[in-house]
């Protein structure tokens, strides 16, 4: 009786290990693609703070497109960010908002 009572306990164990093993399984590949989705990081070269630029933009029937028309910092276009703002909070805040 007290060696059925000893493989049960195993099994139970073993049981509860296996199903930690998919949990974390599940949890790596989840935080994998959510990572894989980002937007890049800007290049080194980039540095910090806001650059002044004037653009305009329009609703088309795809969406918003936005047109850059003038930057008064040439940088390479990997520096660039954008963030729509309507009355102060960011409009779409789970876009990526790399430039292209």
């Amino acid at each position: 009786m007290e060696r059925e009572h000893e493989r049960a306990v195993r099994h139970r164990i073993g049981a509860a290990l296996v199903i930690l093993a998919l949990v974390l399984a599940l949890a790596s590949l989840g935080l994998l693609i959510y990572y894989a989705t980002l937007p890049p990081p800007p290049g080194p070269h980039c540095g910090y703070g806001s650059t002044v630029a004037d653009f305009e933009g329009m609703e088309t029937l795809g969406g918003y497109r936005f047109s850059i028309r003038f930057v008064a910092e040439i940088k390479p276009l990997d520096c660039f960010k954008v963030v729509v703002l309507k009355n102060g909070a960011p409009l779409f805040p789970d876009l990526p908002t790399n430039v292209t």
